[in-house]
């Protein structure tokens, strides 16, 4: 597995199975700076972070083959990775499903449609990671 470089642009892995949610993430994310990969479910998603490890993980919930808790369940549970922030994205907006998502290892839960003025430390502010933001997470990656 590859460690993400620190002269590179932050990478954020968008997992979503709705390819019109991954482009519009990615539309998003990269007018910021960021770099952005994405995985249309959990399998593919799993094979991806552990061929190289992003900075950050935006995950749907509801997908195909492996679902989302399960892929949170299975990064925060596998030791030779790196701390990676996951951010889960979904339509489930009760109660009980953000409890489950944050104890499945979630270290966030939107609802989706994202509402970027509503969550601009959650989703990136809208300046550049190189502008130097005052927000940082664990992995070292500015939102």
């Amino acid at each position: 597995m590859e460690s993400p470089r620190e002269n590179e642009h932050p990478r954020i892995l968008i997992v979503d199975d709705h390819e019109d949610n991954v482009e519009l993430l990615r539309a998003r994310l990269e007018s910021w700076g960021y770099t952005t990969d994405s995985a249309g479910d959990g399998d593919e998603a799993l094979t991806k972070i552990d061929q190289t490890a992003p900075d950050l993980i935006l995950l749907d919930v509801m997908m195909p083959k492996v679902d989302g808790m399960e892929v949170a369940r299975r990064v925060k549970g596998n030791r030779r990775l790196p701390f990676i922030p996951i951010i889960m994205q979904t339509a489930l907006d009760t109660t009980e499903s953000k409890v489950e998502g944050l104890e499945a290892g979630a270290d966030d839960y939107i609802t989706k449609p994202i509402d970027f003025a509503e969550h601009p430390g959650t989703a990136g502010e809208q300046q550049r990671p190189e502008q130097g933001s005052d927000t940082q997470t664990a992995s070292g990656l500015h939102l």
